[in-house]
């Protein structure tokens, strides 16, 4: 899913994430049917850790650090959050904007809105 701005002013930037992350997914955080990987679950998820969940001594942004795993989730997906405190690469403002959510899309495609009685478009590598 992504979430693509349109007409905005400021940092919008498209979030969210088109990557598959299951043909690369860790085979411990794997999840499988039929043999096939169907889903890729996050470290804490599957380790149940401080250090991966970014609580305890974890919980803070000084000793929460990105790990193994959400560095690979993070190449995947540059503009979503891969871990907690994963702000300086996933948090955008926007103003004054549109939003297209799209689900099993690409990045590649237009989007098209309709604001202020006309249709307005975005083509890929533009900004909002």
């Amino acid at each position: 899913m992504v979430v693509i701005p349109l007409n905005g002013t400021g940092n919008c930037s498209v979030s969210g994430c088109d990557g598959d992350l299951r043909p690369n997914c860790p085979y411990v955080l794997s999840v499988k049917a039929n043999g096939k990987t169907v889903g890729c679950r996050s470290a804490c998820d599957v380790f149940n850790t401080d250090e991966y969940c970014c609580r305890g001594v974890f919980g803070n942004p000084v000793t929460c650090k990105p790990t193994y795993y959400s560095k690979m989730f993070k190449e995947a997906c540059p503009a979503a959050y891969s871990y907690v405190y994963d702000d300086p690469t996933s948090i955008f403002t926007c103003s004054g904007t549109d939003y297209v959510v799209a689900f099993c899309s690409s990045r590649k495609q237009p989007v098209c809105t309709y604001h202020n009685h006309k249709l307005v478009c975005r083509s890929n590598g533009s900004k909002g």
